[in-house]
């Protein structure tokens, strides 16, 4: 085994990237950085400067795993061995692994916290600025990057993640279509208060991109929880690698740019919509991360590993389009922010009536479960979809085991999200009839106003209908219309202090509704969405106004006198 060291890179400007778990290496980069800042825009900061972004900053080993002058030194002292004497179960299924594994990975974190997010947080604190950006998010399980991106959340004043591409996809590792990135960001912000959540969108959406592709793209993601668009990028020049390096440019090389000003302030009017109130769901989903430290290696992990992603990721995917409310929990933030309220389980600043274990989950941190311990003692619930999980720390250990039968009628079983299951998940505010069958891909976002409520419905599908209806707490209820900032009737049917409310949303559509909890709702005929294809009033033709000097991207390769056609030069 030997120590290797990052190399240099075009990336990092010709140097190496930085060790970030090494102290006063985050205060020597802000003294060197913000020093010039200070000087030549300090009285702005808060102002015009409102604060600072970071672009996927990360632990990244060079080698097989990561290590740090203080490592051994720190691991001992957190958890009382030595690790020199058990590195190859990093790598192999020998010895204790799955407590080696976890235990690192629990450290590394501890560290990338407290010598990273932590300086950054006080900083920005200190000097009246908001930390943002994100991290290597759709990475997830794998803990290489950084070991729980959730737990670095809650040390930005603006969390962020990064949503890439214009191709709808649910898998583990996706972007655009992966529930799980962006419910993390949201769920954290709602734990720590955080008003405003931004993500670094459409990027590598192709020089094609279509308003649309931007609206379903936006819609998505606001739906889930952002509501700050940070559109990626603006390009000076597109010569060279520039005219393929994550397209598009969001300035004056795109011919659409003199019209771009409608979605800029549709999604304007959707960031004030959605940064209103606040988001307040019943159920937290514990997040299997400490799970995955257990199977991870960097040269063979543990099948259980491969699978435990897909499940959990199709698990709270399947949440959303049965329209569950939730947030998801990460364990590091439970340990730090975690307490009661009685029966209910206190995150940060959001309080819980359930607690929801998701399937692949085998492992659980102790200071969690000694919260879990007390919770249960006070009448809290619990609802599994596995077995009591046979890990603490990583060691094997029959304590969950034993809660689980010391509280049977608390700690409830399910095998799968049937109509029973989801009578303990619904709302008590608002229940979606049969959502299942609502065709298309429809989400819903809720926040809590002190008049009232506001519902937003997307349909990310880009060919279905999304077509049902939901009973919510309310009055009245008016349509909120980002695109044009008015405001109009809604038809919904009253009684007994609900409202039933139809919607039927087209592809790529959305449905922005004020739910009020005083006034009358004035009657309105439902009437079905209406879409009308515009025909081209000539037909399209297309000239060349000046010599093309822009590199040809298909040509025609004769080669031994057989000619290949059209081909992509790349």
């Amino acid at each position: 085994m030997k120590k290797k060291y990052y190399k240099k890179s075009p990336w990092f400007g010709g140097y190496s990237y930085v060790d970030l778990l090494i102290p006063g290496v985050t205060e020597k980069f802000i003294d060197i950085t913000m020093n010039g800042y200070e000087k030549s825009i300090g009285q702005d900061f808060g102002k015009e400067v409102p604060g600072i972004f970071t672009d996927e900053p990360n632990i990244n080993p060079p080698g097989g795993i990561k290590y740090t002058p203080s490592l051994f030194d720190d691991f001992e002292k957190k958890w009382g061995y030595d690790l020199k004497t058990n590195l190859p179960s990093l790598f192999e299924e020998i010895g204790d692994w799955k407590k080696i594994r976890h235990n690192y990975y629990s450290l590394l974190l501890d560290l990338f916290i407290d010598r990273w997010s932590k300086p950054w947080f006080e900083y920005c604190e200190k000097n009246n600025l908001i930390w943002t950006g994100h991290y290597w998010e759709h990475g997830w399980p794998n803990p290489k990057e950084g070991s729980d991106n959730m737990a670095m959340y809650a040390w930005h004043q603006m969390p962020a993640i990064d949503i890439l591409m214009n191709q709808y996809n649910e898998d583990v590792n996706a972007q655009f279509g992966n529930v799980r990135n962006v419910k993390e960001l949201r769920s954290v912000a709602n734990q720590m208060g955080r008003t405003r959540t931004l993500s670094e969108t459409y990027g590598a959406g192709g020089w094609d991109l279509r308003f649309e592709d931007m609206k379903r793209i936006g819609d998505w993601e606001y739906v889930l929880g952002v509501n700050f668009l940070n559109q990626h990028l603006s390009y000076i020049t597109i010569k060279g690698a520039r005219k393929r390096d994550h397209p598009q440019s969001f300035s004056y090389h795109e011919p659409w740019w003199k019209f771009y000003k409608a979605s800029g302030d549709y999604f304007a009017r959707l960031s004030l919509a959605l940064s209103s109130g606040e988001q307040l769901y019943d159920t937290l989903v514990l997040e299997p991360t400490t799970t995955a430290w257990m199977y991870y290696s960097t040269i063979d992990a543990n099948p259980a590993f491969n699978k435990m992603g897909p499940i959990f990721q199709k698990f709270i995917t399947d949440l959303e389009f049965l329209q569950v409310e939730y947030d998801l929990g990460s364990e590091n933030t439970i340990k730090t922010w975690g307490k009661l309220d009685g029966q209910k389980f206190v995150v940060g600043e959001r309080t819980y009536k359930l607690v929801v274990l998701p399937p692949a989950i085998e492992n659980m941190d102790s200071e969690v479960v000694a919260l879990l311990k007390k919770y249960l003692a006070n009448g809290g619930q619990i609802l599994s979809f596995t077995e009591p999980p046979k890990y603490v720390d990583g060691a094997e250990s029959n304590e969950l085991i034993e809660l689980a039968n010391q509280y049977a009628s608390q700690w409830k079983l399910a095998q799968s999200l049937d109509a029973d299951v989801l009578a303990q998940l619904e709302s008590p505010v608002i229940q979606f009839k049969n959502p299942e069958k609502a065709g298309g891909k429809l989400f819903h976002h809720r926040r809590v106003l002190d008049d009232g409520q506001i519902v937003f419905l997307v349909n990310s599908s880009s060919e279905d209908w999304s077509t049902g209806s939901f009973t919510i707490n309310g009055q009245s209820v008016k349509e909120l219309n980002p695109d044009c900032g008015c405001l109009s009737g809604y038809p919904a049917q009253q009684k007994n202090g609900k409202l039933d409310i139809a919607f039927d949303i087209p592809p790529a559509g959305s449905l922005l509704l004020f739910v009020g909890n005083s006034g009358a709702n004035t009657p309105l005929p439902q009437k079905a969405a209406e879409i009308k294809v515009l025909k081209s009033v000539s037909d399209l033709q297309i000239n060349r106004l000046t010599p093309n000097t822009l590199t040809l991207d298909y040509c025609d390769l004769t080669l031994d006198g057989k000619i290949e056609k059209d081909i992509y030069f790349f």
